[in-house]
């Protein structure tokens, strides 16, 4: 199994595989991907599409993307470095997937199911070192503009980090983990809307959840 075979199986949900054309279908966010040995001019039914390598180009991938008809050639860890910004586009486009089934948003959160707070994914990830290891300081426009990408690769979704989001890392020096678990609780375990309130009571509770010094 290749590199990006295994970032696809490990970090996308598989929707179906092709037996007879040996294509297979993955979701990561609100993108279906396409995998195949061959290419397809029909995207009615995927938004990006990679095709494996062949002869002497071994690995360098064919990349395609909704709405484009031309091909770009690309190596593992720079498809694997587009697909979360692959996936917010794909949300604006024809919104997020958890949006087809009505969910209610819930006027109040609830308390944290854990009793201590999650680690990021991206411990081990060069791209992401200065911020996850971040030191209690002001957040900078860098490091916000960067946490979207950060947050879909962390949950396969980057909704959630709107303009109240932004104002409210700006006015904190909140860590990294504490930023995770914050948007996690609202957006992933409540299902909802991220406002300047749920910012306040989320962060309220996450704080309490902080190991003594």
């Amino acid at each position: 199994m290749t590199r990006l075979e295994k970032y696809l199986e490990k970090n996308c949900v598989t929707v179906s595989c092709a037996q007879s054309t040996k294509s297979r279908y993955y979701r990561i966010g609100s993108a279906i991907i396409r995998y195949s040995d061959h290419v397809s001019i029909d995207y009615s039914s995927f938004d990006v599409q990679i095709i494996k390598p062949v002869g002497s180009f071994s690995c360098l991938y064919m990349f395609g993307i909704r709405g484009n008809s031309r091909f770009s050639l690309m190596n593992a860890k720079q498809i694997i470095d587009y697909l979360p910004y692959a996936s917010m586009a794909a949300e604006l486009t024809h919104g997020n997937p958890n949006d087809l089934v009505e969910v209610p948003v819930k006027e109040k959160l609830e308390e944290p199911k854990e009793d201590k707070l999650i680690d990021s994914k991206l411990l081990d990830n060069n791209r992401y070192t200065m911020i996850v290891y971040r030191f209690r300081k002001p957040w900078t426009e860098p490091e916000i503009k960067k946490l979207p990408e950060m947050i879909a690769r962390e949950f396969g979704v980057g909704t959630g980090i709107n303009d109240k989001f932004k104002k409210f890392l700006r006015k904190t020096s909140l860590q990294y983990q504490e930023v995770l678990n914050i948007y996690k609780l609202i957006v992933i375990d409540n299902k909802s809307k991220v406002t300047s309130e749920n910012l306040e009571i989320a962060y309220n509770m996450i704080k309490s959840m902080l190991p003594e010094k």
